[in-house]
């Protein structure tokens, strides 16, 4: 798993589960909105589907227009977080 925040000085936590599916907690603690650059690595062969859990509810998160991605789509993504904000994401088959 890989992580990197890309507006330096977000206070922010990441936790994750580790089994065939991802799950990953993501909180901006900070004022400002702040984007986390993911990289997880996946089973390759496979489509995956995206799970995002926020306060507005549970929703298919799309990386280029796809809702069903590959392990090579994984490796490199981008989630956006305003500010306070909190998301679940559960990456499965």
């Amino acid at each position: 798993m890989l992580i990197n925040w890309s507006d330096f000085g977000a206070v922010a936590d990441l936790g994750v589960r580790m089994t065939a599916d991802k799950l990953i907690v993501l909180i901006n603690w900070s004022d400002f909105d702040a984007v986390a650059d993911l990289g997880v690595r996946m089973t390759a062969d496979k489509r995956y589907r995206i799970l995002q859990r926020d306060l507005d509810g549970v929703r298919l998160l799309k990386l280029c227009d796809n809702e069903s991605v590959t392990s090579s789509d994984l490796n490199s993504f981008r989630v956006p977080l305003k500010a306070g904000e909190a998301k679940i994401l559960r990456i499965a088959e």
